[in-house]
């Protein structure tokens, strides 16, 4: 199994869309700078080209779909 890592933002269920909009808007700005992702890659990051609010959702989905039999396993709870 590979683990991988991820860095986001995330905000509490219940966050006006128009809080996450403006936080999505200003991570994609960031993210398109060409000397911000040199220095990511530089540091060992793989940069993810979308970086939406709905890409992040699903990736974290994802990984607890892929991960839960590991979690059961084991016998992590929140």
């Amino acid at each position: 199994m590979i683990a991988r890592n991820f860095n986001g933002l995330f905000a509490p269920a219940g966050t006006s869309s128009a809080i996450v909009d403006r936080i999505a808007e200003a991570t994609s700005v960031v993210m398109a700078d060409d000397e911000f992702r040199q220095m990511l890659i530089a540091s060992g990051f793989e940069p993810y080209p979308d970086s939406s609010p709905e890409a992040a959702r699903r990736f974290v989905a994802e990984e607890a779909w892929r991960l839960n039999p590991v979690i059961e396993t084991i016998g992590v709870t929140a």
